[in-house]
């Protein structure tokens, strides 16, 4: 006779899935001379769902809708669609509230920790050394660890200033071919108003046509001394590079397809050495 056998599991409560998007830490500006003031601002970008909220009916025998506050009894307060009895914090009522949480930011070598009961927050401080920032926090409950995202500010203070590499690099478009430009937005170079530019040189071992969009383009030669025509402040946000015809010579012509690309030219990049205005050559 065939037996069977039944094994019961103890079975964990399966936690809901609250969904939320990564930590964040930015400093602007984040390249600066010394006694300039940087804006720090951080966010743990906490979930919300009812399960935080302490009043999940706004503080009334049930659920109150709302267009203005005239539409709640009392001084109750309209929020998002839901009136919110008076003196209860907004955050805590309805359906969508965040969690308890705190946030810690940290200032690597130069400057003070910051510790927050929110999850969120803003600090300005003024470094003397380039400094390393570094976001970490937690929710709950049950506890849950957040971050921790990390931000840089460099302190261009004196010689031999910071060199900033920008790459440019080749490849096929819609409509051919080309090499992408380098935006100090999007690379996240955020100079304050006193960093200057020293010197420009060109580190592609080839001849190389520059701009960047504010001066008029130059020709490097490959190896070439560093110029001075860009100098002054970071008036380009957006620089671009091709190879001049010269440096072409004896180069494959690429070849572009759906399927990819076939004897591309080299990638492009540029050596931007940056000062403070005050110490510039």
């Amino acid at each position: 006779m065939a037996m069977f056998v039944l094994v019961a599991a103890a079975c964990t409560p399966i936690r809901p899935l609250y969904l939320g998007t990564p930590a964040e830490v930015h400093a602007e500006p984040n390249y600066i001379c010394n006694g300039d003031s940087v804006d720090v601002v951080w966010n743990l970008n906490l979930p919300k769902h009812e399960d935080f909220c302490e009043y999940p009916t706004g503080g009334y025998p049930d659920v109150r809708s709302c267009s203005t506050n005239s539409d709640c009894p009392g001084e109750g307060r309209c929020s998002d669609g839901m009136c919110c009895a008076s003196p209860i914090p907004l955050q805590e009522c309805g359906s969508y509230c965040p969690p308890d949480s705190s946030s810690t930011v940290t200032f690597d070598p130069s400057g003070p920790t910051q510790t927050t009961p929110q999850g969120s927050g803003r600090i300005s401080f003024s470094p003397s050394r380039t400094s390393a920032i570094t976001l970490t926090g937690e929710w709950g409950p049950p506890t849950t660890p957040e971050g921790p995202d990390s931000a840089r500010v460099v302190v261009v203070d004196e010689p031999p200033f910071e060199n900033l590499v920008m790459g440019l690099p080749f490849g096929c478009t819609g409509s051919g071919y080309g090499w992408s430009n380098f935006d100090l937005s999007v690379a996240n170079v955020l100079p304050s108003s006193l960093i200057v530019i020293a010197s420009v040189q060109n580190t592609s071992g080839y001849q190389i046509r520059l701009s960047d969009g504010v001066h008029s383009p130059i020709t490097l030669d490959a190896g070439a001394r560093p110029t001075t025509a860009f100098n002054g402040p970071l008036a380009g946000t957006i620089w671009s590079a091709s190879l001049t015809s010269l440096a072409t010579i004896g180069l494959p012509i690429p070849r572009c397809s759906p399927l990819g690309e076939a004897d591309p030219y080299p990638d492009l990049s540029i050596q931007v050495t940056l000062a403070c205005e005050s110490n510039s050559p």
